[in-house]
């Protein structure tokens, strides 16, 4: 139960970490605490708090795109893939005419 807790202040911290510094900074030590007394404690629930550690200083090394990145993205994405759509439409419609001639003649 307690390592629930401990990785529910965790995401939470996550999200504190932008917006709130200092209430961040305060959960940190928190944090920082209950790591301490579950390193005590066992060997499973320090591998758990370690993997948060290192996936949240994953996180923190991700570049994320802005705005006008994402919608030109997506944009050309749409395009491509009607264009795509298209190109392979015409390319099905050739070979099922292709095909339905060769069949019209063994007949």
């Amino acid at each position: 139960m307690l390592s629930f807790v401990i990785i529910s202040l965790f995401i939470f911290s996550l999200y504190l970490l932008k917006y709130y510094f200092i209430l961040n900074f305060i959960l940190k030590i928190f944090l920082s605490f209950l790591f301490f007394y579950f390193l005590k404690k066992n060997f499973y629930s320090k591998k758990i708090i370690l993997f948060f550690i290192q996936s949240r200083l994953e996180i923190l090394k991700v570049f994320w795109p802005s705005i006008n990145e994402v919608i030109k993205n997506v944009i050309v994405i749409c395009f491509l893939s009607i264009l795509v759509s298209i190109v392979i439409w015409i390319i099905d419609n050739f070979i099922l005419y292709f095909i339905s001639f060769f069949i019209n003649l063994r007949l």
